[in-house]
C-alpha cells in the first residue's frame, strides 16, 4: 500500500509509449486509466496498475482482456499476499505465463533524502522494461 506500484507501472506506460509501442486498449491515449494493452513489433504487453484488495473482478476481467488480446507479457501491481497476489498466481500458472515477483525502488521518507520519488519510478520502470 502507497509503496509506488501504480506509479511505477504509470511510468512503464509512458517508457514504452516512447519507445514506439502503440495503444490496442485503449487505443487513444488520452483514455489511459488503470489498464492498458499495447504492441511493437508483433510483442503484446498488457499492464494491469491497480491490484488491492476488493479489485479482483476488475483484475480478472483486464486478465481475460489479456488472453483475448494474446498478451505475451503482462505486469499487474498486488500487494505480497492476498487474494489479488493469489489471483496472479493462479492465471499465470493456468495459462503458461512465468511469473517474476518484484518490488518498486522505495526510499522511506525519501523527502528528507533528496531523493526524488519520481526518479525512483524512472528508473525501476527502465527496470521493467528491460524485461521485455
Amino acid at each position: 500500500m502507497n509503496s509506488g506500484k501504480t506509479s511505477t507501472l504509470d511510468a512503464l506506460i509512458q517508457k514504452l509509449l516512447a519507445k514506439g509501442y502503440h495503444l490496442l486498449f485503449p487505443t487513444n491515449v488520452a483514455n489511459i486509466t488503470s489498464f492498458v494493452i499495447c504492441e511493437k513489433d508483433e510483442h503484446r504487453i498488457g499492464i494491469i496498475t491497480f491490484g488491492d484488495p476488493t479489485s479482483e473482478s476488475d483484475v480478472e476481467g483486464c486478465l481475460e482482456e489479456c488472453l483475448n488480446y494474446n498478451c505475451d507479457t503482462i505486469f499487474a501491481a498486488s500487494r505480497t499476499r492476498g487474494s489479488v497476489y493469489n489471483l496472479l498466481y493462479h492465471f499465470a500458472t493456468t495459462n503458461g505465463y512465468t511469473t517474476i515477483e518484484t518490488s518498486p525502488l522505495f526510499a522511506f521518507q525519501f523527502w528528507t533524502t533528496g531523493i526524488s520519488i519520481s526518479t525512483l519510478h524512472q528508473l525501476f520502470a527502465n527496470m521493467l522494461s528491460e524485461l521485455i
